[in-house]
């Protein structure tokens, strides 16, 4: 287990979202990015938790054929695909 500030100590993170987890730790140190001024579009709950828990201010899921819970989900939207995606 992998221990950033915005991954929850409960979360056994593999080496796909370690590498997101580090990519956010990163561009947050070495950046100016504003997070809350950003969008992150993933396509499981994980990748949806993860940007919730970096602070990312849009956190969108995409329908790509993964299992999802539409009910249960964090998000703040569901889209198709990425030409759902509205500014």
């Amino acid at each position: 287990m992998y221990n950033f500030p915005f991954v929850s100590h409960s979360m056994d993170v593999g080496m796909h979202a370690f590498c997101a987890v580090l990519l956010f730790y990163l561009i947050r140190q070495f950046t100016k990015v504003d997070f809350f001024q950003s969008i992150l579009v993933g396509d499981k709950e994980s990748d949806i938790e993860s940007g919730i828990n970096a602070g990312i201010g849009r956190v969108i899921l995409v329908r790509s054929g993964h299992a999802i819970d539409e009910e249960k989900t964090k998000a703040m939207e569901i889209i198709d695909g990425l030409w759902d995606l509205k500014t």
